[in-house]
């Protein structure tokens, strides 16, 4: 499995280089302007894209094919893509809630506040990484990537809706509230990014090469 999660980060490497590049001017705008929670829910949907992206290179090259007549199970196969995924989302969550708090400490607001919201987009990002993987997993990565793209814009839309209205902030002040829905988020999407792998893994397993 560890083969299989370094072959994609290589086939990857110069989309992580130009979404990093991207990722870190949005980073720098929403610190400079104080919007750090709005622009960092950006390097989420990086994050998410990144391993549908290697999907499609796969794709391309039939790169499963290949795979499958090496000493490599399809549920390792399987795993390694998700496994890819979660550090994705692990890396960008970090750096999404480190912008949120260099945000805080320039504006002179309490230093952990709103960095909650970094974290269950990351959990929501989980989700749909999972659910389009077994969508990817189906019907494969280019019939599935309009659908992937058309679903981006309602949480989007809900957030900036959120942001111009100034709720965000008025969230943010109830933490007891917050911190309880940000645990039920983070249980609800690793139940579901569980969940997803074994529908993947399942689907993957019948799947003829």
């Amino acid at each position: 499995m560890k083969g299989l999660i370094v072959s994609d980060f290589y086939s990857l490497k110069k989309q992580v280089m130009i979404s990093g590049a991207v990722a870190l001017i949005y980073l720098i705008v929403g610190v400079a302007n104080g919007n750090a929670v709005t622009m960092s829910i950006f390097l989420i949907l990086f994050a998410t894209m990144l391993p549908v992206t290697a999907f499609t290179y796969n794709e391309q090259c039939h790169w499963d094919v290949y795979a499958n007549t090496l000493p490599v199970r399809r549920f390792e196969f399987v795993g390694a893509k998700f496994v890819l995924s979660f550090g994705f989302m692990l890396v960008a969550v970090i750096l999404s809630a480190g912008s949120v708090i260099l945000s805080n400490r320039i504006l002179g607001n309490p230093l952990f506040q709103d960095t909650m919201w970094p974290l269950m987009a990351g959990c929501i990002g989980l989700v749909y990484s999972a659910i389009f993987m077994v969508l990817i997993f189906k019907f494969g990565a280019e019939r599935s990537r309009m659908i992937m793209m058309l679903s981006f814009l309602v949480p989007f839309v809900i957030v900036l809706i959120l942001e111009k209205s100034g709720s965000m902030p008025q969230l943010s002040q109830m933490q007891v509230s917050i911190d309880m829905i940000a645990g039920l988020v983070a249980l609800a999407a690793v139940v579901i990014y569980v969940i997803g792998f074994f529908l993947a893994r399942g689907i993957y397993k019948k799947k003829e090469l």
